[in-house]
């Protein structure tokens, strides 16, 4: 959902570091979409050129699952949930941010081989990477055959793959949702949001953000004390996110 500052201003003062072995017995939902384009980006010129999934991308998403599947106790207690559309509003968002400014995707795409053809492969390399947003059909149909021949459940969202996770987390389908974004942790129903650290020096490191421990106290220089959760979220939504401006005081 992309949450202005609440990373800064609320989740870095209630997190606490986890494992995915300390989670075992319990059902965790994988917002896989938020990994998909961190892992795919810098195996994106070799997709470009090749037309194939590369290698790196397949090892490193294998790692991740079989991390969960395994701190988790089984392959079922594991739910992979991929995006499926973008809501209009998002999109509209995007686009107001200035969103393909850089030109139609077949253009950079021509451009990007004109640079490889004219022996300029970093060039090349920087629209190749630009491009890996969306990623490409065959990066989530191999995940989708991965996670089949692996006895992983695995979910198509009718949107967002965050919101679906936030669905099962409300249903009770789930104790916590995995991420890369600790934004889910202002979906009405998620209690627990298990988030990676993709930072130098942290690179594997989880962190838990129960959502009891965002409300009525101090978090940094914000204060909540006496918010509950719905107020939580009002305020998280007024900060800004994909779907909204920020609104000014």
């Amino acid at each position: 959902m992309g949450i202005a500052d609440a990373h800064p201003m609320a989740l870095s003062h209630a997190k606490v570091e986890t494992q995915p072995s300390e989670h075992n017995g319990r059902t965790v939902a994988i917002d896989i979409a938020s990994w998909v384009l961190r892992l795919f980006r810098p195996d994106a010129p070799d997709y470009f050129r090749s037309n194939a999934t590369p290698q790196g991308f397949r090892s490193s998403m294998t790692r991740l699952l079989s991390a969960w599947t395994n701190g988790c106790g089984s392959e079922d207690r594991v739910i992979v949930v991929l995006d499926g559309g973008r809501f209009a509003l998002k999109a509209r968002e995007h686009a107001r941010r200035g969103g393909g400014s850089e030109g139609p995707w077949l253009d950079r795409l021509a451009k990007a081989s004109k640079h490889d053809n004219d022996g300029e492969p970093a060039d090349a390399k920087a629209i190749y990477e630009a491009l890996a947003y969306p990623p490409p059909p065959s990066v989530f149909g191999w995940i989708i055959a991965h996670c089949r021949a692996n006895g992983i459940p695995v979910m198509v969202a009718p949107f967002e793959a965050d919101s679906q996770c936030a669905a099962l987390a409300l249903a009770g389908a789930v104790d916590a949702v995995v991420t890369f974004d600790g934004d889910l942790s202002f979906y009405s129903g998620v209690r627990e949001v298990i988030y990676h650290d993709s930072r130098r020096g942290k690179a594997g490191v989880y962190w838990r953000v129960r959502t009891s421990d965002l409300v009525d106290r101090t978090l940094g220089t914000l204060d909540v004390n006496g918010f509950t959760e719905y107020d939580m979220r009002t305020v998280a939504g007024a900060a800004g996110t994909d779907y909204c401006s920020r609104i000014h005081m």
